[in-house]
């Protein structure tokens, strides 16, 4: 973990403690009556106190962007341009995209069809770049991590 900066762009704000999350969601300051939606891409680290029958009553995996996904939200950016929206939907069908990222991408192009249609190749070029630079990273310092000393007290 990066040590906390207190000059940076949270300087001063309180961090949450787990201790504080679980008591919010459900010990002594906990409030009747509501609903909490919580959203993470690792639903697999969370910790199984968190996420607890009872303090989750129900989890939804929202996966990747299918084809019809890809064309629809072109469609609901871009009203009217089907021909656009099947030949995006072909280009993006296979990289594994989810909604919110695109979405994120058609935020740049608002009320610019063809430019999000031109774009998208090499956008998705530099994603996929982006992403082997990452896992490369990963793998690094797991090999890192494997060759480390075990402290032996």
């Amino acid at each position: 973990q990066t040590p906390h900066d207190p000059s940076g762009p949270y300087a001063g704000v309180t961090r949450v403690t787990f201790s504080g999350l679980l008591n919010a969601l459900d010990g002594v300051i906990a409030t009747e009556e509501r609903v909490v939606c919580m959203t993470t891409n690792h639903y697999h680290a969370l910790p199984r106190a968190l996420v607890r029958p009872g303090r989750v009553d129900l989890s939804v995996y929202i996966g990747l962007a299918s084809r019809s996904q890809l064309k629809a939200m072109y469609l609901r950016f871009f009203p009217g341009e089907e021909d656009l929206s099947e030949t995006f939907a072909t280009v993006c069908e296979d990289e594994g995209l989810s909604m919110a990222e695109l979405q994120g991408y058609f935020m740049f192009f608002k009320n610019k069809p063809e430019e999000a249609a031109a774009n998208i190749t090499a956008w998705l070029e530099e994603r996929r770049k982006v992403h082997e630079e990452q896992l490369q990273k990963l793998r690094e310092d797991a090999a890192k991590s494997a060759k480390a000393p075990v402290d032996s007290e």
